[in-house]
């Protein structure tokens, strides 16, 4: 299902369809930006330089999401942070076996064979602490995107999503979902209210005003990778020694403006200097 194939009671009438829209086409717009930080949460990926590709946001109850899933997987409930609207993060069968995998030590080139019916009590206890890096990754990103905090709710066995009106970002991981696919789905009460939502349906800015700001000069910064390092390994650094970033060699990079990023690039030179080859633009 995409963006532009939705089931009109989704919708609902004439302004909160328009609604509903703005927060599909701001989802879009940051999807690199959350594939980004389902990397950083799950540092095996990164390692690994699994592709993560994106699919179109789609708007859909949290119930219809998990009666898609086929067991095993997996699911988190969340809520909003302000504001309390209930999302979830879902990773289905193919996900929770090549994460497995991976958090085990492995190359997620031979992921375990799971029960068909569910997950054992092992394999969840792992998944849910890889979940829990990958929600706060998340959190972290929305906090500066959406103004709103995923919080996680806690696990009942056999609780189901209630059947809640949200807006999913299907993450594959992989070309074409190779290693399953995670799914991020969020309040759509959340976003509607949240102020980057609103910004995205404001009208276009006057010409005029436009063209007096191109003149306008912006520090511009290109982030190569970060990495997390314990105190003792960071005061242990000498000259000559190497950090490893996230980011693989030929991946991507953002490129921003104080807090929103503008552009996707790959790292290169120019004569004798580092430069970023701009590979996608982030309109807002």
């Amino acid at each position: 299902m995409t963006s532009t194939a939705l089931a009109s009671p989704l919708l609902g009438g004439a302004t909160e369809a328009g609604g509903v829209r703005a927060a599909l086409g701001f989802i879009d717009r940051h999807a690199a930006e959350l594939a980004a930080a389902l990397r950083r949460g799950v540092p095996f990926l990164g390692r690994r330089g699994v592709p993560i590709v994106p699919a179109p946001a789609e708007a859909i109850t949290l119930a219809a999401l998990a009666a898609e899933l086929a067991p095993p997987s997996f699911s988190v409930l969340l809520a909003t942070d302000p504001g309390g609207s209930r999302g979830a993060l879902f990773v289905d069968a193919g996900a929770c076996a090549f994460l497995l995998d991976g958090s085990l030590g492995g190359d997620g080139s031979q992921p375990p064979t799971l029960d068909a019916a569910t997950l054992s009590p092992a394999q969840s206890a792992l998944l849910a602490r890889v979940a829990e890096g990958m929600v706060q990754a998340e959190s972290s990103a929305l906090g500066t995107i959406a103004g709103f905090r995923l919080l996680r709710l806690p696990h009942t066995p056999g609780a189901t999503p209630a059947d809640a009106p949200a807006i999913a970002l299907r993450l594959a991981l992989g070309e074409d979902g190779a290693f399953g696919t995670v799914v991020l789905a969020l309040g759509r009460d959340a976003l509607l209210a949240s102020g980057a939502t609103q910004a995205a349906r404001r009208e276009a800015i006057e010409p005029r005003v436009a063209a007096t700001l191109e003149d306008v000069e912006l520090e511009v910064v290109a982030e190569l990778g970060r990495v997390r390092m314990r105190l003792g390994a960071l005061s242990a650094l000498r000259v000559g020694d190497i950090l490893d970033l996230d980011v693989p060699v030929g991946g991507v990079v953002k490129v921003r403006v104080g807090n929103r990023f503008l552009l996707d690039g790959h790292p290169t030179t120019s004569g004798t200097q580092v430069a970023i080859r701009v590979a996608r633009r982030h309109d807002t």
